[in-house]
């Protein structure tokens, strides 16, 4: 069987639209789940640097699961603030900000009873090369990391 026109090979790869298919889809802002951390962290309001960090990093997503089985010390913006400005956080690579993150977050879950319950606790991080040290002042009073009096709470 013979053909009045040419054999075209890619005619069957080329894709035709009409105006309907073409339809602009707005993108939605992405909405963490309200019992995730990360959903924790945006529906308080005073981590925004922490979460721009998260974002930067793509770490967003891990912290968003509800599979997230580890301790995150999250700093609010205040007490961040009070020692950096927020042009330092902006000039960080994506490697950079991988490893501040990791420096936070323990492999584990820890709830605040348990590092209460003894008076120093030296916890190894998901950074291979860091420690938070844990100091207990007492009952009433925030825990000391590394020294520093942050006023940390645990969730």
């Amino acid at each position: 069987m013979t053909s009045a026109s040419g054999y075209y090979a890619y005619q069957d790869l080329v894709q035709t639209y009409s105006v309907g298919d073409l339809r602009y889809i707005p993108n939605q802002p992405y909405r963490y789940h309200k019992d995730s951390v990360a959903g924790y962290l945006e529906s308080t309001g005073d981590f925004t640097i922490l979460l721009y960090l998260l974002r930067t990093a793509k770490m967003d997503v891990i912290v968003d699961q509800q599979q997230f089985r580890s301790t995150l010390f999250a700093c609010p913006d205040s007490l961040i603030r009070m020692r950096f400005e927020d042009a330092f956080f902006m000039n960080l690579d994506r490697g950079s900000i991988i490893k501040l993150i990791n420096v936070h977050i323990l492999p584990r879950m820890i709830d605040e009873k348990t590092l209460r319950s003894k008076k120093l606790s030296i916890l190894q991080t998901k950074d291979d090369y860091s420690k938070l040290t844990f100091i207990n002042n007492g009952e009433t009073m925030p825990l000391l990391v590394n020294g520093a009096d942050n006023g940390i709470e645990c969730h």
